[in-house]
């Protein structure tokens, strides 16, 4: 263990006693700080007598009596009780008092969220350029509705059929290939998910034009020149490639494998008295100054920025525990709105619905009455099938009471 060789301590240099201890530092003779050497006079002795017979002139009785008189009265702070005691808390800090809404600009937009809108608009518009200058150049096309929805219902099948074959695996993952192949279809699925996700969520979907779109064309061509020749126009998939390999042309060994480039410098000893190649990365760009003022830059937005307002609350116990106001319902936010105490409109529309529907039953059942194809019960026949419907279910439920517990059959 350790190093190979190791140099034996002296006997010289034993440890001493208190020689690990902290030692303290050389003690100095104390001097002020000023280099004159001024100092306050000296306390008085006990045997000096102080100086006698110095008498003021001024009467702090009648001073203090008329600037009372004259000082402005103070005004009690307003106060509430929150328990039957009396137990009484600041009103201010309550968040009963309206102070934000006898403010200017109470109910205002703010200014920085105008300013967010405004910039939101400003890219939703560069964006809109942009997406109309790409559609002129052609390469980019808006998918129609029918080529989403068939796009949306193939991407749905391909994951139906992954699911089938996920839910047909073995519960047992024992092997390699077994467990390969789980993670692939999982992996698969997840893919499929995140791209049904995002057709469902955007309905203008743009699509880019293919690449190779010369190559497609040029192979239209050859198939149609192939057919009028009576040649045989059956091929592999993917792009046109070249005609059948030549048998001299034969795969040869190391032949795609990577190859060196050519500009490699071949061994010599002058190559190898050259000086190394630095390894250290050029950090020569970390040490040029910049222009900005961050510190100025960083004060201003901060002065220019809205203030944050404090969240109003209130506090429900002596101790001072404090919740906020909004959710309390002590603040009557819903009873200024305009449409307080009025049905909502998604009511209105239900039992407009529900009128529309008994006006289209009761119309459809007049109409059959008088065709002579619908008979109304009376209420004699309407009561007797009602009593048989109860016996027959009263005989039932006396045989299920006489089943067996045990039902091991």
């Amino acid at each position: 263990m350790g190093p190979a060789k190791m140099e034996t301590p002296s006997p010289e240099k034993f440890l001493r006693k208190h020689s690990k201890e902290p030692q303290l530092p050389e003690k100095k003779p104390f001097t002020y700080m000023d280099g004159d050497g001024q100092r306050k006079p000296p306390v008085p002795a006990r045997n000096e007598q102080p100086k006698m017979g110095i008498y003021s002139a001024k009467n702090y009785i009648r001073d203090n009596a008329i600037k009372n008189a004259l000082a402005i009265p103070k005004r009690p702070q307003p106060i509430y009780a929150d328990t039957k005691r009396g137990d009484k808390q600041p009103l201010e800090c309550s968040g009963l008092v309206p102070k934000y809404s006898k403010k200017k600009d109470y109910g205002q937009t703010p200014e920085y969220l105008q300013q967010r809108k405004e910039e939101e608009r400003r890219a939703q518009e560069e964006y809109d350029e942009y997406v109309k200058e790409r559609l002129r150049q052609g390469a980019m096309k808006q998918l129609s509705d029918e080529e989403r929805l068939s796009t949306l219902q193939g991407l749905k099948r391909n994951w139906e059929e992954l699911h089938h074959q996920y839910q047909a695996l073995s519960i047992v993952t024992d092997t390699g290939p077994k467990k390969y192949h789980k993670e692939r279809l999982e992996q698969q699925m997840k893919q499929l998910e995140k791209d049904i996700d995002l057709i469902e969520r955007h309905k203008t979907i743009y699509k880019q034009e293919h690449k190779n779109k010369w190559y497609i064309s040029k192979f239209r061509e050859q198939v149609k020149q192939e057919k009028q020749m009576g040649k045989s126009s059956h091929r592999t998939m993917g792009l046109p490639g070249p005609g059948r390999p030549s048998p001299e042309k034969f795969l040869r060994k190391h032949s795609k494998e990577p190859k060196l480039a050519d500009n490699i410098v071949p061994f010599s000893e002058e190559n190898l008295r050259r000086k190394p190649i630095s390894t250290r990365p050029d950090n020569s760009w970390m040490r040029t100054p910049s222009k900005n003022n961050f510190v100025k830059s960083n004060a201003v937005d901060n002065i220019l920025s809205a203030p944050r307002r404090p969240q109003a609350c209130y506090a429900f116990t002596k101790n001072g525990d404090k919740q906020p106001l909004e959710t309390s319902g002590l603040v009557p936010k819903y009873v200024h709105k305009k449409d307080y105490g009025q049905t909502p409109e998604y009511l209105q529309q239900r039992k407009e619905e529900e009128r529309r529907a008994q006006e289209e039953y009761d119309e459809y059942v007049k109409e059959r009455l008088r065709q002579g194809a619908m008979k109304q019960l009376s209420d004699e026949e309407r009561l007797s099938t009602l009593q048989g419907l109860k016996k027959n279910w009263e005989e039932i439920h006396h045989q299920y009471q006489c089943l067996s517990i045990v039902t091991d059959t």
